[in-house]
């Protein structure tokens, strides 16, 4: 036998969940969270796509960055704030030497996220910046970049690579000194390094 009681509150909850006024503000609502979660996981899939037709571009193949770009933009499209798509973006850009580009979506990339974004992507973002700046001929940027991976401070292997890099970027603008002194802390993270070994001999 069916119980009137649970009936009646089945029956009530059924017209609270129909109430024209409340599907009115519900409605809308429901599809901006769903659009909102579609958009996100799309740009992800743009993303991924992008990063697999990445690893298979060569030097043989250079319309393959063109083809992970289109992917990445496809996802900034989606979510234009999006900073792995931009940093990713910003990495085909430079394989392309497209480096004036590229420092743009690093820019955005750091722009978007400056704080929250992972330490380990942030401390990329600078260090590729620095990079490009450098082969640029912008060594002062290129120092203030990589000062600011420094200030990550994300552990001693990244900051071996940090000051090598800075020091690089010293050398080639005619600062000896101070480039020996960067090979020189990064020598004393790894004292088993020719490459640095032979740098501070210089």
């Amino acid at each position: 036998m069916r119980n009137p009681h649970v009936d009646t509150i089945g029956h009530k909850y059924l017209e609270q969940f129909l109430d024209p006024m409340k599907l009115i503000y519900a409605v809308p609502i429901l599809l901006v969270l769903m659009t909102s979660a579609q958009c996100q996981q799309t740009a992800e899939e743009w993303l991924y796509k992008g990063w697999t037709i990445s690893e298979q571009s060569s030097a043989n193949q250079p319309d393959k960055l063109d083809e992970a770009i289109k992917c990445y933009d496809e996802a900034i499209k989606l979510n234009s704030t999006f900073a792995k798509a931009w940093f990713s973006k910003g990495q085909a850009l430079r394989g392309q030497f497209k480096h004036e580009e590229s420092i743009k979506c690093f820019e955005e990339a750091i722009r978007l996220d400056p704080t929250a974004y992972n330490d380990a992507i942030r401390l990329e973002n600078w260090v590729e910046k620095g990079n490009t700046l450098s082969y640029l001929g912008k060594y002062d940027e290129a120092i203030d970049a990589y000062d600011e991976a420094i200030r990550l401070d994300l552990g001693d292997v990244d900051l071996e690579w940090i000051l090598n890099c800075k020091g690089d970027a010293l050398d080639d603008q005619g600062k000896y000194d101070e480039a020996i002194q960067s090979y020189r802390k990064a020598a004393t993270i790894n004292p088993l390094s020719i490459d640095l070994s032979e740098k501070c001999r210089d």
